[in-house]
Formats: C-alpha cells, structure tokens, sequence
C-alpha cells in the first residue's frame, strides 16, 4: 500500500526487536526509499498514533503496507493478533509482542491473495499511505481488489484510512472505496504536517503537498 511499501533492510533481525522491543528510529534505512523516506519522521508517525487509538477497541489488528514502521510499534495495548501484510515484507511470526501474549505475522502477499481467518466485527484495519497499485489496468484485476477490500472492510469493527490527499489516484480510489462499503464513515479529518523540518531535511526535493494527509474512519460490524 502507498506508492511503495518497503521494510527497512528487507531484515529479519529488526522486525524480530521491533515486536520485542519495539521502534528503534537509529534502524532506519532513510536511503532504502528516498522518494517516501519523509514518512519515517516523528511529526509523520503521528498518523500510526492516531490510527492505533482509533484501533484500541478491536481485539485483532490488521494492517495493509507497514513501510518501515509496523502499527504494532505505537499499540498502547495488547490485542490478541496483529497481522501484516506486505508483497515487500518479509514472513515472520511471533507469539508475543513486547513480552506479552499476541500472535504477530507479517505476512509476504497481496491483500487480495490472503485468506483471512478472523470472525467478522473483532478486526481493525490500518491502511497507512493508501493508494493501490495495479501492475496493468486489467479492469477485472481492479474490480476483484476492490471488491474484496470492501468485504473486509464492511466485515471490520473499524477501519482506519490515511492517504495523501494531492496524491490523485488515492483521493479517487478513496471515493470509490466509500461508494462501495457497507462501513459507515464516522469520522474525516486532515493533517498539516507542512511544517515538518525533519520531512524536508530527508527528502528536500519532496514537494510540500505529501505534508498534507487526509484520514477517514469507518465503523462496521459489532463483535
């Protein structure tokens, strides 16, 4: 998800004390994508604080694209699984999370590919730098992503949508994703993160508009 996703190093060894430890900023890889590296700044890890409170409800967590900082490093809780899914993560599992009991999986797949196993209503969904990207505009490919966005999105408790807002593709595949859930939306709220320094130090090509983010939470199913 996002117009990239990748996890710092492709390595093993730092997720692995990420879901033990949790974020260690010295670990990031601010070259391994230098056109999205402003998201790895602390004015830009507010959009993850936001989206695991919205989230502190659900009993499972699941999050589409991680970049560089899985939503399981900013939980101020411990759900019972938080899954990853990333074509550019690595697998892993792990059965605690900061010393305590959670399945964690990062799962390497399409959102589309997976087989998801929860119970309707006891998910959450974090979809952080959302755009979908297609590798061709095979009309059938896209409506079948879409389409099984939308039942996992109306089979969630809640769903946490952050995108940047000047981003095209985003602000129409948000449009139509709304126009096709069940999910009501419960709240929409922008961020001006514009005067990030540290955004611009790391990326000063990076036009100040990415600085902008738009966020929509949707309520569906009850456990």
């Amino acid at each position: 998800m996002g117009n990239k996703t990748l996890i710092a190093k492709s390595n093993k060894e730092i997720l692995d004390r990420q879901i033990k430890f949790g974020l260690n900023e010295a670990e990031f890889d601010y070259e391994l994508d230098s056109k999205h590296n402003y998201l790895l700044t602390e004015a830009l890890q507010t959009r993850y604080v936001i989206a695991a409170d919205q989230l502190k409800s659900c009993d499972h967590i699941v999050e589409i694209g991680c970049f560089q900082t899985p939503i399981y490093n900013f939980l101020t809780f411990t759900p019972k699984s938080v899954t990853v899914i990333d074509p550019l993560t690595e697998d892993l599992f792990a059965d605690h999370l900061r010393g305590k009991p959670c399945k964690v999986r990062h799962v390497k797949s399409l959102f589309q590919d997976y087989e998801f196993d929860l119970e309707p209503g006891s998910y959450g969904v974090a979809m952080l730098g959302f755009a979908l990207i297609f590798q061709n505009e095979d009309d059938k490919e896209i409506d079948d992503c879409f389409r099984a966005l939308s039942q996992l999105i109306n089979n969630a408790k809640k769903t946490f949508i952050e995108f940047n807002p000047s981003f095209s593709d985003a602000r129409r595949q948000v449009r139509k994703l709304s126009g096709m859930i069940s999910a009501t939306e419960t709240r929409s709220f922008d961020l001006d993160l514009s005067h990030d320094k540290n955004a611009v130090y790391h990326n000063p090509r990076m036009s100040k508009r990415y600085l902008y983010r738009s966020i929509r939470v949707f309520k569906g199913l009850e456990h």
